[in-house]
């Protein structure tokens, strides 16, 4: 993937945008998300992942 569209850099890296589209791709798996239709949404559902992450990670490290 490019760094620059049409001449004008990327708000934030190419990487965090590929890790983002595997979060969403898992949350809709999950069925926890639709289809992120701006960084808005994708950096919303990105949030809701690792509250998930996070929640999984205590449960399993105090049981």
């Amino acid at each position: 993937m490019k760094e620059e569209i049409l001449g004008q850099k990327q708000h934030y890296p190419v990487r965090a945008n590929l890790m983002l589209n595997e979060i969403i791709l898992w949350l809709r798996r999950q069925g926890e998300a639709p289809v992120a239709e701006n960084r808005l949404e994708r950096l919303f559902y990105a949030r809701k992942f690792n509250q998930i992450f996070l929640t999984q990670q205590w449960h399993t490290s105090t049981s």
